[in-house]
């Protein structure tokens, strides 16, 4: 018997990819299923070992999970739904069998996008022979879903479909107001000075790790009209209501242009840019936004701003920036002998990157708003 305890979501995803590919059967019993239009990694991996789900619990709870996914476990005859609109239901737990051999996956997150479940992303991870007690339990809970579950009709999905179509917008505006944007600076002052990273490779790989955790979070891919200083166009936006905050994600000649927003989408406006976070391709660029730097003696990447915001506005600029900005760290370059200040907008690959990115946002947003 075999118990882990997987933070990360790397971690995560490793041991669910591999208990579907390992398994002959196995059940899953969830408060929300998505796919984020079938992007998302978890529903791909899902997909693709569908035969094996003899049971695939979800509950029906407001407006949460994806009608399309529902749609794709009916096409399969595994779904069930279990009403839960008092929230009632909120367990998270994939059950894998081969043989006599058991693995468990049960917890908080990163099975579900950001908002979907608590927000201790944690996950358990169990192995061991199916009739040890803890098996017993975990069937325990598949056999309380299955008592108050059913077997939704095309109708009753088509209802569901039309409601969550016609509700997006005002669920959006709700997860808007509960979504704090406090940006933490005590883990600036514990931070070791940082060094500039300037490999072409290392960058074009953090760059990678940056586009792929912002766009798993988000809810929603569409051309908007996006305005900047000097002109305007159209490109592919990402935008995610939880952190009430849209990315776009370009690549020039000499930068990786990253562009952040907290206007929600709307076909008729242009938005406006907030703030951009541009490391160069390689090397060192002082007059562009971003950068990436690492630890020395940990290793580990972060994504990073020099404080150089703009807007077209007068007085909206550097100086600006870091006489209202709260926090900071000291990064190296090469050739260079002082080290300058910095803002850590977050640790590549951890659980909370994405949010830390949206506090970032936010904090740009309020010192450009104090300012006008």
């Amino acid at each position: 018997m075999t118990t882990r305890i997987l933070s990360q979501p790397s971690a995560v995803h490793a041991a669910f990819s591999d208990a579907c590919a390992w398994c002959e059967t196995m059940s899953l019993a969830t408060p929300a299923i998505v796919s984020n239009a079938g992007k998302w990694p978890v529903w791909s991996t899902l997909e693709k070992h569908a035969t094996k789900i003899t049971a695939a619990f979800v509950a029906l709870d407001g407006m949460r999970s994806e009608p399309a996914a529902l749609e794709r476990l009916q096409e399969h005859d595994c779904l069930r739904l279990v009403p839960a609109a008092d929230g009632s239901f909120r367990a998270n737990v994939y059950r894998f069998q081969k043989g006599d051999v058991v693995r468990v996956l049960m917890g908080a997150g990163m099975l579900a996008p950001t908002g979907l479940m608590a927000p201790v992303e944690a996950m358990l991870s169990w192995e061991g022979n199916a009739l040890d007690p803890f098996v017993a339990a975990v069937d325990a809970v598949f056999e309380k879903a299955r008592e108050h579950a059913h077997v939704p009709s095309a109708k009753e999905l088509a209802t569901y479909s039309s409601a969550f179509y016609a509700g997006v917008d005002l669920w959006d505006q709700i997860v808007e107001l509960g979504a704090p944007f406090i940006r933490s600076t005590a883990q600036d002052a514990d931070m070791p000075e940082l060094e500039l990273i300037v490999d072409k490779k290392t960058i074009a790989k953090a760059m990678k790790s940056v586009r792929e955790q912002l766009l798993e979070v988000a809810t929603e891919r569409r051309r908007q009209k996006i305005g900047f200083h000097g002109g305007s166009g159209v490109y592919t936006i990402h935008w995610c209501p939880a952190l009430k905050m849209w990315a776009l994600f370009e690549k020039l000649d000499n930068r990786f242009w990253n562009s952040f927003g907290v206007s929600r989408p709307d076909p008729e406006k242009s938005l406006q840019i907030t703030v951009e976070v541009n490391p160069p391709l390689e090397g060192i660029d002082r007059k562009v936004g971003g950068a990436f730097a690492s630890d020395p003696h940990g290793g580990a990447l972060y994504f990073i701003h020099r404080g150089r915001i703009g807007g077209g506005q007068k007085g909206i600029g550097a100086e600006l920036f870091w006489s209202r900005f709260r926090g900071g760290v000291r990064m190296r370059e090469p050739g260079r002998e002082d080290a300058c200040r910095v803002v850590v907008v977050g640790k590549i690959g951890a659980p909370e990157f994405p949010r830390d990115v949206a506090g970032f946002v936010h904090e740009v947003a309020r010192i450009k708003a104090a300012a006008v």
